[in-house]
């Protein structure tokens, strides 16, 4: 299947895709939020109780009625825009205690550090630039998903992270997530540099919702961040990609939905270098309501019991239902993504609370 063409204009894509959006979700978003497998790769459908704020609304999407909007707004890089595309600085500063500040061969870290503090994301106690992380608590830097912000994935995780005491960043990133994953990729890789440069770390954790766990697993193998990264938690990771149809059907329009569809070009070369790098410990948190990425047991990375962790939501709380969407901000599932931060991507079972 083919991925939008990338050199179109990038206010064209966002149209294009708020379009096949609002044909494919509209109906569902209108009548009753209810949530389908697009809804839920998005982040864009009605939050349940308790869930994560809207703050990541698909881009030219009325959140209301889930049809396109007629009003087009900036779009980084769009000549009418404020906001600027990342450029390239010539620039291989790297983070404190990095061997390789660069990154490996290829690894695309030419991107343009984002600055510091971090941009704000709407995210209490995110981002402060007056944070220190102490030498045995690395800072930790949240990924989000596919159609989202990090105020629409993380509103129920972020603050209670950020009460444990740990310094807690996020960046927004690749136009909503919908740009091509190695792109993004590159993009967060910038950001992790500049939290560990400017936060004088040697290394740093990561929380990848969705499509944040591909990137995750993308920056560590092409972007050199595999020596700088502690423990990876995944929260329902596109981590091998996705059989869901509606995925699919946007494929064509949605670059970064492309590459999440199962053997995709992106993940047929990473799966032929295997799963795990460097020596990061992965925690993955998975639900059997989850239609969004399926098969449940392609969200977790192949790897000796040391190094990888998972759980199933369900299998931990039999009368428990979240589905791909409400996860991240699940009570007990936040209980237990803190619990990997904690145990260094050891987490026990009974770290996932039940309600």
């Amino acid at each position: 299947m083919t991925a939008m063409d990338p050199t179109a204009p990038r206010h064209l894509r966002s149209r294009i895709v708020a379009a096949v959006l609002g044909v494919l979700l509209g109906g569902a978003l209108a009548a009753c939020g209810t949530t389908t497998a697009g809804t839920a790769i998005a982040g864009a459908a009605r939050p349940s109780a308790g869930a994560a704020p809207t703050g990541g609304s698909v881009p030219g999407v009325d959140p209301r009625t889930g049809t396109p909007t007629t009003d087009e707004q900036p779009v980084p890089g769009d000549p009418g825009s404020s906001e600027s595309e990342p450029t390239d600085p010539g620039s291989t500063d790297g983070p404190v205690g990095s061997a390789d500040p660069g990154g490996a061969a290829g690894s695309g870290s030419s991107v343009a550090p984002p600055g510091w503090p971090l941009p704000d994301v709407g995210l209490d106690g995110v981002n402060d630039a007056d944070c220190v992380p102490t030498a045995d608590v690395p800072p930790v830097l949240l990924i989000h998903g596919t159609f989202s912000t990090a105020s629409s994935n993380y509103g129920g995780l972020a603050y209670p992270l950020v009460e444990t005491g740990r310094c807690v960043y996020a960046v927004d990133y690749g136009n909503q997530g919908t740009d091509a994953v190695g792109s993004s990729a590159t993009e967060v890789a910038a950001a992790a540099r500049q939290v560990l440069e400017s936060t004088g770390s040697a290394r740093l954790d990561l929380v990848g919702y969705s499509q944040g766990g591909l990137i995750v697993r993308t920056m560590l193998r092409d972007n050199g961040l595999a020596d700088l990264v502690r423990v990876a938690v995944l929260i329902a990771p596109t981590f091998h990609g996705t059989t869901a149809p509606e995925v699919q059907a946007l494929a064509p329009v949605c670059a970064a939905c492309a590459d999440q569809v199962a053997g995709s070009e992106l993940l047929q070369r990473l799966d032929a270098g295997g799963d795990l790098d460097g020596a990061v410990r992965y925690a993955v948190v998975s639900s059997s309501a989850d239609t969004a990425v399926t098969p449940t047991a392609s969200q977790v990375p192949e790897g000796p019991a040391d190094r990888v962790v998972s759980i199933v939501a369900e299998d931990q709380c039999p009368g428990l239902v979240t589905d791909h969407v409400a996860i991240p901000a699940d009570p007990g599932v936040v209980n237990w993504v803190i619990a990997a931060l904690e145990t260094g991507g050891a987490p026990p079972p009974q770290a996932l609370t039940c309600p």
